[in-house]
């Protein structure tokens, strides 16, 4: 049996002492990490392990906390700006596109190519005094 006090909890409140977010989002990570710490403890409390040394290897397989909330943070940090690049990205295609269909309109279209009445062409001239 896996113990409510002792190296995970213990462990929660310093990771949620280093994360550097939201109220919100601090809460979802110390919320995943713990059921990762639980379960990798009841794994090991199932090889045989106390609940006390179980906790404790879940603990020292996850890392300290300070790395923990530094990738954390930083997955967040990176999420934040993916958003609004990924957004710039595909406005600029859309521009792109509609800026392609822009050009095909007939009005815009060059004499004889579009307008219904076909042009003849010509070689250019290639005499030597040109």
């Amino acid at each position: 049996m896996v113990t409510v006090d002792g190296p995970i909890a213990d462990y929660l409140a310093e990771l949620a002492r280093q994360l550097k977010c939201s109220r919100d989002a601090r809460s979802d990570v110390v919320d995943e990490i713990e059921d990762h710490l639980r379960e990798s403890a009841e794994h090991a409390c199932a090889s045989g392990l106390s609940a006390a040394a179980a906790e404790r290897r879940a603990v020292a397989d996850l890392g300290r906390p300070a790395l923990v909330a530094g990738r954390r943070t930083g997955q967040s940090v990176a999420a934040r700006l993916l958003l609004p690049i990924g957004l710039a990205v595909a406005l600029v295609g859309l521009a792109g596109v509609l800026g392609g269909v822009q050009s095909l309109a007939p009005e815009q279209a060059r004499p004889g190519l579009m307008s219904g009445r076909a042009e003849k062409w010509q070689p250019p001239d290639s005499s030597p005094g040109r």
